[in-house]
Formats: structure tokens, C-alpha cells, sequence
């Protein structure tokens, strides 16, 4: 199930809660919506299949409704964000729409979860969108991985759309890794951490990449030792 815990500012448990049918579910992100409650991406197999899930709850964590995504194949929904319009922009992967493998999946909904539009982005192999922001112009990015462009197994990749989802411009980010998460930072370009791979150490180490507004790479940190290290998140300080 997929399993929402609040704690008070020294980390002990206010109360939890369990969401799912008894089947397998996943949570896979929660955010404070702008009512005080929270919103959770992740997936569930709730028809025998995965398919992306959205559950919306009140500030005690008590499920107000929840909402399915998917057809006949893979779905997963790996990050949420409400919009400026009260609304929610979701990010994942689709086996069921696109171009037949896993595609990037960008789903824009009302404020109740109900879709408006949804959007796929990627080639002929997997592509994997791990992370959405809205951006400052009310269009939106994603970051993820990419088997289908790049000189790599595996690269991070980048789309940027307009506020209904269509593509602007896409970018590969160089190395055999994936972005995790981004953030826009206040030049108005992006940070984004995630994970790659060392050949020194024969390991994943994490991965920080700064881009200017037009997704082109001003620099790239690596930080890790011998064993594997995976970069989750990222925020910009004051």
C-alpha cells in the first residue's frame, strides 16, 4: 500500500495513513497542496496492470478522492506539482500511448484530478520522466533518463513545454546517467540532481548539473565514493 506519514518539526509521528486495494501500490511523491492537505503520485495495480495513481487527501491525511491513469500497459507516475490554477501537473512514464516503448507522460488535470490533457515525449527506446516543475513562464520541465538519444547507454534528458504541454526545445545531458529531480533556479535556469555513472569507482555516484534557461549545461558535479550513491533531490539556498 502506499503508506503517507506526518511527523512534528522534531520528527515525531503525528499520524499515518494506508492507501490501496490490497494489491501492490506505490508512492512514489507527496506535496502540501494549497489547501493545507497533500497530493500523491505514484502507481497501483488495482486492474492488473500499473497505472499511474493520484490521491488527493485533507490535512489530516484522509483520502478526499484519487484518480487512474493508464490503458492497457505500463503506466507509472513518478512526480506531482500543483499548478498556478489550482490544478496539477503530473510526470511519468507510458508503455500505452507514444512511441510503443516507455515514453515520457505528462498529464495536466483540473483541481478534483481530472485530466485536461497529457502529453508523451521520447523516441524508440525507454525514456523515463522522473521529475516536473512549472516554470516561471507557466510552461513546464521535466527531467529524466533516455535510452533513445544520446552517445550513452543511458543519458539524463530534459523537456521544456509551453503551458498546454507542447514541446519547446529538449536536451540531452551529456554521461551515462539520469536526472532525479530539477528545480529553476533564480537566473531563471535549472539545477538538476540525479545519478551517474563512475568508471573510476564502477559505481553510481550522485550527479548535479546547472543549466542557464535554455537547458545547456554550465557545469557538472559528481560527489561519491566507492559504492553507490544516488542523488533524490535538490533545492536552491538562500
Amino acid at each position: 500500500d502506499v503508506w503517507l506519514i506526518k511527523t512534528d518539526a522534531k520528527g515525531q509521528k503525528d499520524w499515518e495513513k494506508n492507501y490501496g486495494w490490497g494489491s501492490t501500490d506505490f508512492g512514489y511523491e507527496v506535496k502540501e497542496t494549497n489547501d493545507g492537505g497533500y497530493i500523491i503520485i505514484g502507481v497501483t495495480d488495482a486492474y492488473g496492470r500499473a497505472d499511474v495513481w493520484l490521491i488527493k487527501t485533507d490535512f489530516q491525511g484522509n483520502e478526499e478522492w484519487n484518480r487512474i491513469f493508464g490503458e492497457n500497459d505500463i503506466e507509472y507516475g513518478f512526480s506531482v506539482q500543483q499548478t498556478t490554477d489550482g490544478g496539477y501537473i503530473v510526470s511519468g512514464e507510458t508503455k500505452s500511448f507514444g512511441n510503443g516503448h516507455l515514453d515520457f507522460w505528462l498529464i495536466k488535470t483540473d483541481y478534483q484530478g481530472h485530466e485536461e490533457w497529457n502529453k508523451t515525449f521520447g523516441g524508440e527506446n525507454m525514456d523515463r520522466g522522473y521529475s516536473v516543475l512549472q516554470t516561471e513562464d507557466g510552461g513546464y520541465i521535466i527531467c529524466g533518463q533516455t535510452l533513445s538519444f544520446g552517445d550513452h547507454y543511458s543519458s539524463g534528458y530534459l523537456v521544456k513545454t509551453d503551458s498546454e504541454g507542447n514541446e519547446e526545445w529538449n536536451r540531452v545531458l551529456g554521461g551515462s546517467g539520469y536526472g532525479r529531480t530539477i528545480q529553476q533556479t533564480e537566473d531563471g535556469g535549472y539545477i538538476i540532481a540525479g545519478s551517474i555513472y563512475s568508471n573510476e569507482n564502477n559505481s553510481q555516484d550522485v550527479w548535479l548539473i546547472k543549466t542557464d534557461s535554455q537547458g545547456n549545461e554550465e557545469w557538472n558535479k559528481t560527489y561519491g565514493g566507492i559504492e553507490w550513491e544516488y542523488g533524490h533531490f535538490v533545492s536552491q539556498t538562500t
